[in-house]
């Protein structure tokens, strides 16, 4: 018997009354998927679908039917129907109505999730999971005409797997014995029943990927997962841990990445379930549910752009404001940067880096790559006057692209408890933020998610004690370079320079036949006032030039050492 991969989901061992097991993972052929869901879009519009069958006495309770189903083979199975709606047919598989794994009050149950009612946090308590999913995603593809989804119930059996859809159910050419040529969601009967809270996730989740079929699902498993998973918040269960955000190496995978199973401990469905809650969290349901729907050609990151552009958003600012807020999570800072559901407001994300300033160097360079659609965290901790600058790294003719890619923003933790964002043009002059901080965390993200990993370098420097506010307000105007004192000098002197707003800044010293003989300064300072000490000793008597370079202005004197 021929074998079409279908699209098996929630791997996972439940036991009466607990969690799901939080290793669940999802054995998908998304490909197979991919392409079963373009054949029937594509058989649709030439007109190639079968004529419906709607017009066919409907069966009542009672009835029984033959269904194929598949684990690893198709295979048939004889189904007895156990409930009816104007939304689904519920037929129960007769082995499992002999053992008793499907009782009366287990279909009450399952007809109260998936018709009547749904929790409170849902996108509409009073209405079931399939009338809130046509509501956000839209209309599965109703193959047969009749308007509704047969749910199987059977012992699924296939490793605590406990519920999927296949695309071979609308293929128009599946041979026969293959698939159903009908809407069906496939649910367990045997570990699902035991949990009716987990086997109502399970179903939000299958539907969302059927009604994604008809609209020829998405060439990206995270962007089809990923609304799948937020069907399953959009319907009011929070069903979904996420730990991701404490493993630097997890969010800082490419955006779209998605592994098999997708990822140690599923955290492929973590990231792509919280990405679209957030999504949801700025745009809403209802045009979050509109990606599922986006026309073939434009899948992928183009389609959820063009949905966020029509909200007066866009992809790119998404994703930045994505990343801040699961690093700051406090929608009283402001709407953008967290969530304001309560299951979802204690989600940080650790620093990628941290940097304590009171023992490490104070001046720091370094460069760490961002995956595509990703995101580092770089936090100095205990810093005082910190100056930074940040930009792409590459050749000087491919930096406006890189920096295209880019955006960058500067948590500022006060010592007071107050809380600052600032955002930083990659490539822009060094930024002096005054003051004392607990902590400084640059949010370096690519917002692409479609375009190979940028690497970022970045500079900063900073003091351990906060300049007064007395010394702050005489910044001179232009940076300046005074007379050295004591002049004539031997064999030291002072010499001093102010600038007025942070930079790099060069200090050097020439003989007269203008050799370079030391740099007593070079690096990037705070703007204000500095004083260097330069010892001449071992150097010979006679005139000397010191010289002052900073970004925008070159100035040199000349000073005596007697010998």
């Amino acid at each position: 018997m021929k074998w079409i991969p279908t699209l098996f989901l929630w791997t996972l061992v439940a036991v009466a009354g607990a969690q799901p097991a939080p290793h669940s993972y999802c054995g998908v052929d998304h490909a197979a998927a991919f392409s079963g869901a373009q054949a029937f879009v594509k058989a649709r519009a030439e007109g190639r679908l079968p004529a419906a069958r709607k017009t066919l006495s409907p069966p009542e309770i009672g009835d029984t039917r033959t269904f194929n189903v598949s684990e690893s083979l198709w295979e048939p199975r004889t189904f007895t129907l156990k409930d009816k709606t104007d939304a689904y047919y519920l037929w129960v598989e007769n082995g499992e109505l002999a053992n008793g794994h499907v009782t009366d009050g287990e279909i009450d149950a399952l007809r109260l999730a998936m018709f009547e009612e749904t929790p409170p946090a849902s996108f509409n308590p009073d209405a079931g999971i399939l009338a809130n999913d046509h509501a956000v995603f839209g209309a599965p593809p109703n193959y047969d005409g009749d308007g509704l989804v047969d749910i199987l119930l059977y012992d699924i059996g296939n490793a605590g797997t406990l519920g999927y859809v296949t695309g071979a159910d609308i293929d128009p050419d599946a041979p026969p014995g293959v698939g159903n040529q009908a809407d069906v969601l496939y649910l367990d009967a045997n570990e699902g029943t035991r949990d009716l809270t987990t086997l109502s996730v399970i179903a939000a989740h299958e539907y969302t990927h059927l009604i994604h079929f008809n609209y020829g699902f998405d060439k990206f498993t995270f962007i089809s997962e990923g609304l799948a998973e937020y069907a399953m918040v959009m319907n009011g269960y929070f069903w979904r841990g996420i730990d991701y955000l404490n493993i630097p190496g997890e969010y800082g995978l490419p955006l779209f990445e998605w592994r098999d199973g997708g990822g140690p401990n599923v955290r492929d469905y973590q990231r792509g379930g919280l990405f679209f809650t957030y999504v949801a969290t700025r745009i809403g349901p209802l045009a979050t549910g509109s990606m599922v729907r986006t026309p073939t050609d434009r899948k992928g990151s183009v389609g959820l752009d063009d949905v966020l552009t029509a909200e007066g958003l866009s992809l790119a600012e998404i994703i930045a404001d994505f990343h801040l807020a699961n690093y700051l999570n406090d929608v009283n800072l402001d709407a953008r940067y967290g969530y304001p559901m309560p299951e979802r407001q204690g989600l940080h994300a650790s620093p990628s880096r941290v940097i304590n300033g009171q023992f490490s160097f104070k001046s720091k360079k370094d460069t760490t790559d961002v995956q595509s659609g990703s995101v580092q965290y770089v936090a100095w901790e205990h810093v005082a006057d910190f100056v930074l600058s940040a930009d792409a790294v590459g050749a000087d003719v491919l930096l406006p692209t890189l920096r295209a890619r880019l955006r960058m923003q500067v948590v500022l933790e006060a010592e007071d408890g107050t809380v600052a964002v600032e955002s930083i043009e990659p490539g822009a002059a060094f930024r002096l933020f005054r003051g004392a901080f607990d902590r400084v965390t640059l949010m370096a993200a690519h917002v692409e998610p479609e375009v190979v990993v940028t690497k970022v370098g970045y500079e900063a420097d900073w003091s351990t004690e906060a300049t007064p506010v007395e010394e702050a307000e005489t910044l001179p105007a232009r940076a300046t370079l005074e007379a050295n004192y004591p002049n004539p000098f031997n064999p030291a002197t002072t010499l001093v320079f102010s600038l007025p707003a942070a930079g790099p800044a060069r200090l050097t010293v020439y003989d007269a036949l203008g050799r370079l003989v030391a740099a007593p300064a070079d690096g990037v300072f705070p703007a204000g006032r500095h004083t260097v000490v330069f010892n001449a000793e071992g150097l010979a008597g006679g005139l000397y030039l010191y010289r002052l370079e900073t970004s925008g202005r070159t100035l040199a004197r000349t000073m005596l050492l007697l010998k």
